[in-house]
Formats: structure tokens, sequence, C-alpha cells
């Protein structure tokens, strides 16, 4: 039962991030035909943030992106170009 939880956790989480990607990339701004974000992340697992930029370089085309977010109260980074 806790396995089947773990799982449709995992699953929201995975719909969630696609969501809120198809935000960002609606609201990028674009520079030479590039779309750029920057953003900061809420409440996030450095997974989700990588999530989060496997999901924006799959489907934004080119895209250059900056995300930020505090984990274990650690500020985390992940820069990624397309």
């Amino acid at each position: 039962e806790l396995r089947e939880t773990k799982q449709e956790l995992a699953q929201f989480h995975k719909q969630l991030i696609a969501v809120e990607s198809q935000k960002f990339l609606a609201a990028a701004e674009i520079i030479n035909g590039v779309k750029v974000i920057c953003r900061k992340l809420e409440k996030i697992t450095r997974d989700q943030l990588r999530a989060y930029v496997d999901e924006l370089r799959g489907k934004g085309g080119s895209v250059a992106l900056l995300l930020a977010a505090v984990i274990d109260d650690k500020v985390a980074l992940i820069a990624a170009v397309t």
C-alpha cells in the first residue's frame, strides 16, 4: 500500500512538472529566437529540479534556462541550453 502511494505521488509530481514547464515556456522571454527561462522553484527535491530541466529541454525547442531552489538549506542551481 505504501509502495502504491509512493508511485502515485511520483506520477503526480511528473504531471505537475509537465504542466508547470508548459507555463514556463509560454511565459519565456525570447531573445534572438531562443526562449530564456529563469525561475526560482519552491519545495522541490534535486530529482524534481532535474526533471524540470529534462522536461523543458525536451519540449522547449531552442531554450536557455537557469533554475534555482533551496534544498536542505543549500542553494541549488541548474543551467541548460538546447
